[in-house]
Order: structure tokens, then C-alpha cells, then sequence
């Protein structure tokens, strides 16, 4: 038991740092053409002449996870969906090793039935919120 508790520890701590990348990426920015700096992005500036008039726009790469509440919540839900799939699947592997382990005892089969079927109507629950979150909201999945 101290083993799982150790590896969930561990993936609660480790697994964050998969969520935000570390490394600059160009698919992992946005371009935007602005008129004013956008504070924490990387700005380039660009000066245009229109009618003898000079206008200054500002090209900014903004990373993807920079800041933003949709992406923060597309990352919380896509963080907790992986660890209830886990969940999901270390129970039904408890479920297994309850049926296997119990041999004649009618009632621990029984159990071990409930559980298991539970487990796979949650898994598929899962699934199914899944599927209906991607289509009503797609950002969360990219």
C-alpha cells in the first residue's frame, strides 16, 4: 500500500511538468498582430507607411499556455481525466485479483462482479463526458 501511495506521490508531482512545455516550440505559440506590446510575449515591431501616415504594429508570439484561463482549465481537466482513467484502471485491476482470489467463496464473486462492472460503467462514463466535451468545447483536447 505504501508502494501506491508512493507512486501516486510521485505522479502528482512529476506529471504537471508534462502539462506545460519547457522547451520553445513554434507549435507551441500563437502570432498575433497587435497594436500595443502584449507584456510577457516576444514582440517584434513593425512599422508601416499608409498615406504618408506611419503606423507601428507589433507582430507578438505568444506561447499557448501563456496565461490563459481556457488553456489552464483545458489543462486541469485533461490532468484529471488521465489520473481518473488510472484510477479507473487500477480498480478494475483490484477487481480482477478480488474474482480471482475468490475461489469458492460465491459472495466475494459477487462483489468482485458489482465492482468490476461499476468500474467499467465509470470507465465508459469517462469516455462518453469525453467525447461530449470535445464537441462542445474542442480547446480542451489540443
Amino acid at each position: 500500500m505504501k508502494y501506491l501511495l508512493l507512486i501516486i506521490t510521485a505522479l502528482f508531482v512529476i506529471f504537471p511538468t508534462w502539462i506545460a512545455p519547457t522547451t520553445y516550440a513554434a507549435e507551441w505559440e500563437i502570432t498575433v498582430t497587435v497594436t500595443e506590446k502584449v507584456p510577457g510575449a516576444r514582440c517584434d515591431e513593425v512599422r508601416n507607411t499608409e498615406g504618408g501616415v506611419e503606423k507601428i504594429t507589433y507582430t507578438c508570439h505568444i506561447q499557448k499556455w501563456f496565461g490563459t484561463v481556457v488553456t489552464t482549465m483545458g489543462k486541469i481537466i485533461k490532468y484529471f481525466t488521465f489520473i481518473v482513467a488510472l484510477g479507473g484502471v487500477l480498480a478494475l485491476v483490484i477487481g480482477g485479483i478480488m474474482y480471482s482470489m475468490g475461489g469458492a467463496n460465491d459472495e466475494m464473486k459477487t462483489k468482485s462482479k458489482e465492482f468490476i462492472t461499476k468500474v467499467i460503467f465509470g470507465l465508459v462514463l469517462l469516455l462518453f463526458s469525453g467525447v461530449i466535451l470535445n464537441a462542445i468545447a474542442p480547446w480542451v483536447y489540443k
